[in-house]
């Protein structure tokens, strides 16, 4: 009982200093109590977030409360206000520190209050007495001219009758900016401190917030400023921020601050216009690029007299150069999620070995710039997710995550996603695909994609794989992939195509290192006087680069060789291609070669083109095309958005999806797979694939069926039909053949399996090969019977018959036939079934125009086995 008594009268007790003390940040959502506001009380409310706000839906209002307050001198205000407009002479705020009556409006209220806003939009400490107000300190003007202004404000009386008005914008670090001083004793006493609105119109209803006010006694400052951070701000220029405004006579001695590595002292020490603790410090000579230098600082003090205690601290000029920072991780497809938020981000991973300033980098994805990064400095070896303004809430749990307004939309799949330095520069980019996850399930969303090796940035898809942590993704942190995986590949030249007489467009396999993909003497021109003025490495992947000669002829082939050209591994090898000014492609200069339009479960359909001339043309400039049931070409699709080179001699293969093509056949060159967004349609029985030169007119058309494969075969799908010969039809049901099954049923960017030469005999007629084996595995599956005649209007019968004299198949009857041609037989008898082994007998028959008739018999030998 004696102990409870004790309690109970010390809590009773009137300390000194305590009572007189005001704090308030309205946790308790109570005006009434702890402490009791009095006046216009019905007129404020307390948010959710535990911050007070006006509530007044009266226009041209003035309406306040109060609270105690004794303090005066040796006093200091702090308090926290928003403010969600821009201010004016009918709209602003008072806050009164010292009042003398709780009626903060009454005309004969004496004290000193700070006005937030007025005409001059600026933050002012005023001294109000009977009927009129004084300004005391007039401050920064222009500074609340903004649809919303955040500002903390701290005002300190000394008991010299000092007062001091500060400021701290939102998110700053110290009472930085003093809006002044000035020397008033007209009042020593208070007995309220209060809040006064004045408002004009409903634009301004329930737009004034506060929070975090208190009024303490005041405590001299005895701590000395700290250095904040150092900032490279050219060549040979600094900043330096302290955490406090510092005495202006201690800023300007350039003995103060010194830089070794034969720096030395500054040229100039100059304090910020606006920023009254930053000092912007400019040498004589230019820091070493990617360097690390210190500075030692001494005989700095703060507006108190506090010296700066004597520090060293390091700094280095850095421009940022490729793959300094990676984009190491994508979620792309955020849905379903597996325990992720639901929203797009990407990760960036320094491998600089330097801080990184990310102020002002951006990020861009099909053709969509986002805004800029905030100002973060990124250390070495860590981590930043970027995401966009209404995600970045979701990712509160997550470490160093921050957001960009205009975050691009990141497409599932064939996307291309570019990291932007503050000065423009490409850093890194990524080309990704859905392939790239490897794992059917994953694919379908809510798993990022991971980079493995970071120090294999240019690896492309052998450099990535899906995320195998259970959440989905590891943002902020160490892949879950992470691991050794070095590139062993060097860049291949692929093709070059001249643009014009003097610009050529090289295609490689993968990103290059752009300082020796842009070193002239890397290139060279053979057998021709022809040189390169310049080489430019393309953004964004770098895999192309663009030489500018000093002229070539048309119609001509140069020899190009490229030596010491290297990937961003460092691996390089001596490479040569030929190249030449591109042309318009005529009719059959490239041919449809081999066609999957029946693709497996799962698969895609595929188009192999082969350039079969001497000119090289360019990709972009080339469609693909079919017929509508009316017989109207539509639905084109363009095969390269930009430059890409079509060399003599060369496959290519069109599809949607370049890594089911890779899963279900051999791929000979993978680099000639070109993927497309669509394809037109092309149906699993009979269908027109037309290619469309840049005027729209057809190079090629194949007006395909199913009952051009190998009758034999009884399940057609996954089973390429290829050409036998460019030069004959390609609407020649005889010119095409199944793709072998010793070839896996496809060649996409090889030599067909079924491919035959058309032989030049002076014979009439010539059967090759005169031994066949019908057994579709590639070798020797037909035979072909040339013909070559001495003129049109020639009509051909071509019959098999077996050596009892006895007909086997009717090849061809009535056939018209033009100079030269081709017909074939598969082995197969009149119902589709395989003949015997043995020797047969093919006899043709040719009708002239004047009907005479010439007969020619060849023979075939059929066998079967190995």
């Amino acid at each position: 009982m004696i102990r409870i008594i004790l309690l109970c009268f010390l809590m009773n007790i009137s300390l000194p200093g305590l009572q007189a003390q005001l704090r308030e940040n309205f946790d308790d959502h109570d005006l009434a109590y702890n402490p009791s506001w009095v006046g216009d009380t019905s007129n404020w409310s307390i948010t959710p977030e535990c911050k007070l706000r006006s509530n007044v839906q009266v226009s041209n209002a003035i309406f306040y409360m109060s609270t105690t307050n004794g303090l005066v001198d040796s006093a200091q205000w702090d308090f926290h206000v928003s403010i969600n407009f821009n201010p004016s002479s009918l709209n602003y705020i008072d806050v009164f520190l010292v009042s003398s009556d709780s009626a903060l409006a009454a005309v004969g209220t004496k004290g000193y209050f700070v006005r937030i806003g007025n005409t001059e939009d600026d933050i002012c400490l005023y001294r109000k007495d009977s009927g009129s107000s004084t300004r005391l300190i007039d401050g920064l003007n222009g500074i609340l001219n903004s649809s919303a202004s955040d500002i903390s404000i701290r005002v300190v009386h000394k008991n010299s009758g000092i007062w001091e008005l500060w400021r701290k914008l939102s998110n700053g670090t110290g009472y930085l900016y003093r809006e002044g001083s000035v020397f008033d004793t007209a009042y020593h006493q208070s007995d309220y401190f209060g809040l006064l609105i004045k408002q004009s119109t409903s634009g301004f209803f329930n737009k004034h917030l506060f929070d975090d006010i208190s009024v303490t006694p005041f405590i001299p400052d005895s701590s000395a400023p700290s250095l904040l951070s150092l900032i490279v701000t050219g060549d040979s220029t600094l900043d330096v921020q302290f955490s406090e405004q510092l005495a202006t006579d201690s800023i300007s001695v350039t003995r103060n601050y010194y830089v070794d590595q034969g720096i030395g002292e500054p040229l100039s020490a100059r304090l910020d216009s606006i920023n009254p603790a930053l000092i912007h410090l400019v040498f004589a000579t230019a820091f070493p690029l990617r360097t690390s230098l210190h500075i030692s600082l001494s005989g700095i003090a703060d507006l108190n007299g506090n010296d700066l205690v004597p520090v060293t601290a390091s700094f280095a000029r850095y421009a940022p150069a490729s793959y300094d920072l990676v984009i190491d991780e994508i979620m792309a497809d955020p849905v379903p999620s597996v325990g992720l938020p639901d929203a797009e981000w990407i990760e960036i991973r320094n491998r600089s070995g330097m801080a990184v300033n990310l102020d002002g980098w951006r990020i861009r994805s099909n053709d969509q710039l986002s805004g800029p990064l905030p100002e973060r400095t990124l250390l070495p070896d860590s981590f930043i997710v970027i995401t966009s303004t209404g995600s970045l809430p979701l990712f509160s749990r997550f470490p160093n995550c921050v957001s960009v307004t205009s975050f691009p939309y990141l497409t599932n799949d064939g996307n291309i996603i570019e990291l932007i330095s503050s000065s423009g520069l490409t850093i890194h980019s990524v080309h990704y695909e859905m392939g790239w996850y490897r794992n059917a399930v994953k694919q379908e969303g809510g798993w990022s994609l991971e980079m493995i090796d970071i120090n294999t940035p240019c690896g492309g898809e052998m450099n990535w794989i899906a995320c195998i942590d259970p959440s989905g993704g590891t943002p902020g942190r160490i892949n879950s992939n992470d691991g050794i995986n070095p590139d062993r590949s060097p860049p291949l030249l692929i093709a070059g195509i001249g643009l014009d007489s003097l610009n050529i467009m090289l295609n490689f396999s993968e990103a290059l290192d752009s300082s020796s993909a842009a070193a002239t003497d890397h290139y060279r021109i053979g057998n021709a006087n022809v040189s390169i003025l310049s080489a430019d490495p393309l953004p964004p992947l770098f895999d192309k680069v663009l030489l500018t000669t000093s002229g070539m002829q048309p119609h001509m082939s140069y020899e190009l060789y490229a030596t010491g050209i290297r990937d961003c591994a460092g691996l390089t090898i001596p490479q040569q291609i030929f190249v030449g000014r591109k042309e318009s492609p005529d009719s059959m200069a490239i041919v449809i070669n081999e066609i999957l339009f029946d693709p497996q479960t799962g698969g895609y359909d595929y188009v192999e083109l082969w350039n079969h001339s001497a000119s090289f043309f360019d990709l972009s400039d080339l469609y693909l095309a079919h017929r509508n049931e009316w017989g109207n070409i539509t639905d084109v699709v363009r095969l390269a958005e930009s430059e890409r080179p079509f060399s003599p001699g060369q496959l290519i293969v069109i599809t949607e999806d370049s890594n089911s093509v890779k899963r279900d056949y051999t791929v000979m060159n993978p680099n000639m797979l070109i993927q497309v967004g669509s394809l037109p349609s092309f149906p699993d029985d009979t269908g027109h694939i037309i290619l469309l030169n840049a005027y729209g007119s057809i190079i090629d058309e194949v007006a395909y069926s199913d009952n051009w494969h190998f009758p034999l075969i009884t399940n057609p799908q996954g089973v390429a039909l290829e050409r036998i010969s460019p030069e004959l039809s390609s609407n020649d049901p005889g010119n095409w053949h199944s793709a072998s099954t010793d070839a896996g049923y496809g060649t996409p960017t090889a030599k067909n399996s079924q491919y035959r030469p058309v032989i030049i005999s002076s014979d009439q007629i010539r059967v090759e090969p005169q031994v066949i084996s019908p057994d579709n595995d590639g070798s020797n599956d037909f035979t072909c019977i040339y013909y070559s005649l001495d003129g049109p209007g020639n009509m051909l019968n071509i019959t098999v018959f077996d050596m009892s004299g006895r007909p086997v198949r009717y090849l061809e009857q009535g056939a018209i036939a033009g100079r030269e041609g081709m017909f074939r037989w598969d082995g197969l008898d009149a119902k589709g079934d395989e003949v015997l082994a043995g020797l047969y007998v093919i006899l043709t028959e040719v009708i002239n125009e004047s009907g005479k008739i010439s007969r020619i018999k060849k023979t075939v030998s059929v066998f079967y086995g190995k």
